[in-house]
């Protein structure tokens, strides 16, 4: 543990979407801050919610090896890839995805 963290960067976001957590809602401002990221979208409807401007800067500052997220009011060990029109398709890093999401599933 010590090597992992000395050699490491590990950042922690407690609460992405502080303003929806306290208001009890997914969206921020009538904007759900997991769709307006710029990927098949118009730029327009991006980056308009502080949840997904945080976001944002984390993954424009750091090149993320892995990450973890846990969801409130969902028990899952998955890995996101792409959007509905990728929902058929194989990820690059399939393969590797699935040794990870193995090992944390077999840690319990």
């Amino acid at each position: 543990l010590a090597c992992l963290v000395t050699m490491r960067w590990i950042v922690i976001v407690p609460m992405a979407n502080a303003l929806g957590y306290y208001w009890e809602e997914q969206e921020e401002d009538r904007i759900n801050p997991n769709k307006e990221f710029p990927y098949n979208i118009p730029n327009e409807v991006c980056m308009r919610t502080i949840a997904a401007q945080t976001m944002n800067e984390l993954f424009q500052d750091h090149l993320f090896q892995l990450g973890v997220s846990f969801h409130t009011g969902q028990t899952a060990i998955s890995y996101e890839w792409g959007t509905a029109s990728h929902s058929h398709a194989t990820s690059p890093d399939d393969e590797s995805q699935k040794v990870i999401s193995r090992a944390y599933a077999k840690a319990g």
